[in-house]
């Protein structure tokens, strides 16, 4: 089962190159174990264009979460259970 989430943001660490290593969600911190899949999704400049990085992270404990980058700032997009 997963949870979807909008414009939820969130605070996120980065390593050298811009991957998350850790996050905080509702005043919780988690470290990232494993960058699971990451993709990136622009839409065309004539439809009010977005740029996205999207990362899916597993934590030590198993939770898989999705998040996106949007120019500076992150955003929780899925919990999945």
């Amino acid at each position: 089962m997963s949870h979807l989430y909008r414009d939820m943001r969130i605070e996120v660490t980065c390593d050298g190159q811009g991957r998350p290593v850790a996050f905080r969600w509702r005043q919780r911190s988690y470290a990232v174990a494993e960058i699971v899949d990451c993709w990136a999704v622009r839409t065309l400049w004539w439809q009010n264009e977005v740029q996205r990085s999207y990362y899916r992270v597993m934590t030590p404990t198993f939770g898989v979460y999705g998040m996106y980058k949007q120019e500076d700032s992150w955003y929780l997009d899925t919990v999945l259970a």
